[in-house]
This record gives structure tokens, C-alpha cells and sequence, in this order.
């Protein structure tokens, strides 16, 4: 979050995309569907990705929902 700090809304969700994208991999397991998955394993599927930029823009204050 801190490296995110100075970055406008829009920068701030390219950063976590990229962060996502680039220390992520894709792999289904046992907990693919949650932010456990994405933040502990660094392995997830659609939904573990989609929680996990859902989180950090929440926590930066940026209304995001999960549809």
C-alpha cells in the first residue's frame, strides 16, 4: 500500500494490477477461490485475482465490487 501512497486512484489500481499479474501465477488448488489463495500461495484462479484487487482498492478507500 505504501508504494501506492502518491499515485492517483486510476495509477493506483494500474500498480495492483500489475503487482497481481506479475507475483500471481494461475493454478487451481484447494483455496483457488479467495484472497488466501492470491496473497498466501501466490497461485489462484479468476476469483482469488478479482478479490485480490477488490481488497486493495477497498483498503485505498476506492469503492470496488465483485460482480
Amino acid at each position: 500500500m505504501s508504494e501506492a501512497a502518491g499515485l492517483s486512484d486510476l495509477e493506483a489500481e494500474r500498480f495492483f494490477h500489475d503487482y497481481i499479474c506479475n507475483n500471481i501465477t494461475y493454478h487451481s488448488g484447494a483455496y483457488d477461490q479467495n484472497i488466501y489463495s492470491a496473497f498466501v500461495e501466490n497461485k489462484t484462479v479468476c476469483a482469488g485475482y478479482t478479490r485480490a484487487l477488490q481488497y486493495l482498492m477497498m483498503k485505498r478507500g476506492v469503492p470496488c465490487y465483485f460482480c
